[in-house]
């Protein structure tokens, strides 16, 4: 009768060479992780430490459809108002569009208000429906002053031109109105996170600052989720970051948070913006002095949870009327300590693992480029930016191997792994602008960028007996796993005033090309053997070629806006590797149209309505395309699925915002082929997660913001989603997932005006229960932190001081059930810090804020 075999045995049969211990040099491990806790009681020995193709007949393959479009809309443009109305064009002295400007009309008798707007993005603005009367008109704008226009007529029915008119700025306006920038601006277009100069910035990074935007979460795998919604698209100044998962998350950790002027959250994107990004665009902003003069700014920063982290910034500013030099460096560096607790009920096993990670950064952050004014009416620039990072990671894991019916343990697995990884992100830009009075504008951009990660990782894995004293079997390997990702992209845009509305259209070409090496070592006797049955080179090339037209125009209180955007993709994925695989190559070519629409009515000051819908799309994340195998211990690892598909999302939206301020959105979207992590089993003991399409995400949501000042001196921002999602998909028998869950996320945000120069922010969020990936319902998640601002040396320095994550309250869990599988989880990280920043101005302090609008800034406004 043959013996039973022991757990090692099923894992490797005995032709598989046994290495013994003392080869292996054992990182000490002590410590438990109760009730998601986390090992902050472990001992751990650290360790030292990118084929270009012509796309210019692209465009004449949609050249007879735009110019229907245009047709079709030459046919809205003969409608007209039956009512009285007032028009113009708000500008600055230089001539630059004001968007956002209040426009007030006040009776000529008595000032009282009549009608109230504000200027669309080129200056505009229309106030009807009126009566016949006399009038005056009152524009303001912060760092503006205050203009009053002369009297004004208006017969019954007259459409009245005021024209352009032009606002002086005003140093004092701008020196004041700045330090009392709201926390949340909300424009018909986005929702603004001013973070510049703010508490919440202090002593952090990119991705935890994103977990304090209204309506943004950060999954418990680092990805962005708006509105109960995953895929969102990242850009950084208005271009959009090729990098996605893994890799944009590590990015984001690397950028720190005070290198940060704002966040713009873009949850329906017009015509003009890629049609990327299923649940919108979020557009980080980095600092740029807009001041004339020579300016510098310095900050160093100090917190400590576990471990003590440092950060400091300079930057530096000097502005004419004719030129613009401007450049910013930033770092951060110290380690940070996370955990994950992992339990799988498995073909009648239990694995029961604990895991702490130990990661050690130090990252780099530059920006430098020039704006040059060629006239009134043109501007060029160029721009340069990098990002450079060194992390030192070192894994502790233990996992518990028993048996599910008696609670017998079968082994137990160490896997003490350490990994070194290097990332340099290049990127370079230049911009030409044309802008004259009538509202006329041309703009184009040129844009290159490369992304290396160079990574190295060693991984032992020793099988102990069920007393932990002895080694069975031991397994150790290595990897190495650079990529390269490079890209180029030339994007125009072309915008006027025609038929009685604003008319723009444009174009944009992506060439992108990544390569990655995996290299899988077998390490025995201390040398390392490559192993070609799990090596391999995976490359990836995709052009996007893309063109748009839209066009907008107001009829007396209803605005009308509508776009489409077609894109031709070409999509190449090829694996090369010693052992013949059946998915070596995918080749995808598809053209698709995204339409968009929008209707507004504003029946008075009091309520502005709004209806749109739009078409996107989601391309799977380089990283997901790989079919790589990167491994947590021997027995879990993640792959990528070379066949996933394209997700597409049809999002509707019906918004109401009642006296500027309480803002309420109601929206629904329906995903099909939706990204989801699904976990499953292979062989008898192992677990792996990839990304499959689902059949349908559908998600139904409710948000509400407000910003308001219950008194003097105490200003309050609040922001609340409620959303129904369901996941639905069946792969084979007995796989089907059937998810739904209701979810509550919440954000508010306190900020207390005090004596003697001191503010106070308090601020909090928090997410209910929900689906996590489209396969987890996670648990739920919240945190509270608090800071105190002191203003020194007559405003030319501040000094903060802060805690975040109060009660160490940010802590994820989840459960899976797919197959035979069982899978529960929960983790967290080093997010309870004590911060300390100062930061100090130098130069004209009183030199005024120019408006003007650079090349950037502009690409910001409307990026593709």
């Amino acid at each position: 009768m043959q013996a039973e075999k022991s757990f090692a045995e099923q894992i490797y049969p005995p032709v598989c060479p046994r290495i013994t211990h003392r080869y292996i040099k054992i990182v000490s491990y002590s410590g438990t992780n109760k009730a998601g806790k986390g090992f902050y009681g472990s001992n751990l020995s650290l360790l030292n430490a990118y084929n270009i193709t012509n796309a210019k007949k692209i465009y004449m393959k949609f050249s007879t459809f735009l110019l229907l479009i245009v047709v079709i809309f030459g046919k809205f443009a003969s409608l007209h108002a039956q009512s009285g109305q007032l028009k113009g064009r708000l500008t600055d002295e230089e001539g630059e569009a004001l968007p956002f400007a209040t426009v007030a009309l006040l009776n000529a008798a008595d000032s009282a208000l009549v009608k109230a707007g504000y200027t669309l993005a080129d200056g505009s603005f229309i106030l009807a429906p009126l009566a016949a009367g006399e009038y005056r008109l009152r524009t303001s704008l912060a760092g503006y002053s205050v203009a009053f226009s002369d009297k004004i007529t208006l017969s019954n029915d007259q459409i009245l031109d005021l024209g352009v008119l032009a606002l002086k700025s005003s140093e004092l306006a701008a020196v004041e109105i700045e330090s009392r920038r709201a926390l949340v601006e909300v424009t018909p277009e986005k929702v603004v996170l001013n973070v510049e100069g703010t508490i919440l910035s202090m002593g952090s990074d990119a991705l935890s600052l994103l977990r304090k935007a209204p309506g943004v979460v950060v999954d418990p795998n680092d990805n962005l989720v708006v509105q109960g919604r995953g895929g969102v698209r990242v850009y950084i100044d208005g271009r959009p970051s090729p990098l996605t998962g893994a890799e944009l998350a590590n990015w984001l950790r690397s950028m720190p948070s005070d290198a940060i002027e704002s966040i713009e959250i873009i949850t329906q994107p017009s015509a003009r913006y890629e049609a990327a990004g299923t649940a919108g665009i979020i557009n980080i902003r980095l600092k740029k002095d807009k001041r004339q003069g020579s300016h510098a700014s310095l900050t160093l920063g100090w917190a400590v949870g576990i471990f003590p982290k440092y950060n400091g910034s300079a930057d530096l500013s000097h502005r004419t009327k004719k030129v613009h030099f401007f450049g910013t460096y930033s770092n951060n560096s110290g380690p940070n300590q996370s955990f994950m607790h992992f339990r799988r009920e498995q073909n009648g096993q239990v694995f029961d693992q604990n895991t702490t990670i130990i990661s050690n950064r130090i990252a780099h952050v530059f920006k430098a480029g020039a704006d040059l004014s060629l006239g009134s009416r043109h501007t060029a620039g160029f721009v340069l930016q990098g990002n450079q990072s060194d992390n030192d990671d070192f894994t502790n894991s233990r996992t518990l191997i028993q048996n599910q019916t008696n609670s017998e343990t079968l082994a137990i697995l160490r896997a003490n792994s350490s990994g070194i990884s290097q990332r340099y992100n290049y990127t370079a830009n230049l911009n030409y602008r044309y802008r004259d009075t009538s509202g006329t504008s041309f703009t184009f951009d040129a844009d290159y960028g490369e992304y290396d990660r160079q990574a190295r990782a060693d991984q032992p894995n020793y099988y102990y007996d069920a007393e932990e004293q002895q080694v069975t079997l031991a397994n150790i390997y290595s990897n190495r796993t650079p990529t390269h990702i490079g890209i180029l992209t030339f994007k125009a845009d072309y915008e006027r005033k025609m038929w009685g509305g604003v008319l723009s259209f444009g174009g944009k070409y992506a060439d992108v090309n990544t390569d990655n090496t995996f290299d899988f070592f077998n390490v025995i006797n201390q040398v390392e053997i490559r192993d070609t049955s799990r090596s391999n080179s995976f490359t990836y090339q995709e052009q996007v070629s893309a063109a748009y037209v839209q066009y907008q125009r107001t009829f007396g209180k209803w605005g009308f806006q509508g776009g489409l955007r077609a894109e031709r993709t070409y999509s190449l994925g090829v694996l090369t590797s010693d052992v013949p695989t059946s998915n070596d190559r995918v080749e995808r070519r598809y053209i698709n149209l995204f339409p968009s629409a929008g209707i507004s009515y504003n029946p008075g000051r009091n309520h502005q309505w709004s209806l749109s819908f739009s078409r996107r799309i989601d391309r799977p994340n380089y990283q997901d395309l790989n079919p790589f195998q990167n491994k947590l211990d021997e027995l879990s690892y993640s792959s990528g699925n070379p066949f996933l598909k394209p997700q597409y999302t049809a999002k509707y939206q019906l918004s109401h915002t009642f006296k500027y301020t309480l803002n309420t959105s109601i929206t629904y979207s329906d995903t099909r082929d939706y990204f989801a992590q699904v976990t499953d089993t292979i062989e008898s003991v192992r677990s792996f997660i990839t990304s499959l399409n689902l059949d349908h995400e559908r998600v139904a949501s409710l948000s509400v913001s407000y910003p308001f000042s219950p008194m003097k001196n105490w200003n309050i921002y609040a922001s609340a989603t409620l959303s129904h999602s369901a996941y639905t998909g069946q792969f084979e028998e007995g796989k089907a997932i059937d998810v739904q869950a209701t979810s509550v996320s919440c954000f508010g945000q306190n900020s207390f005006t005090l004596p003697k120069d001191f503010t106070l922010e308090i601020s909090g969020f928090y997410s209910s229960p929900g689906v996590w990936a489209g396969t987890y319902k996670s648990t739920d998640f919240w945190g509270i932190e608090t800071a105190l601002q002191k203003n020194l040396w007559k405003k030319r320095a501040t000094l903060k001081v802060g805690m975040s994550d109060i009660f160490h309250s940010m802590q994820w869990g989840g459960v899976n059930r797919f197959g035979g599988l069982v899978m529960t989880a929960n983790g967290g990280w080093e997010s309870r810090l004590f911060k300390v920043s100062f930061t100090a101005q130098l130069g004209n302090q009183d030199a005024q804020a120019r408006r003007r609008k650079t090349g950037l800034e502009e690409e910001g406004s409307r990026a593709n």
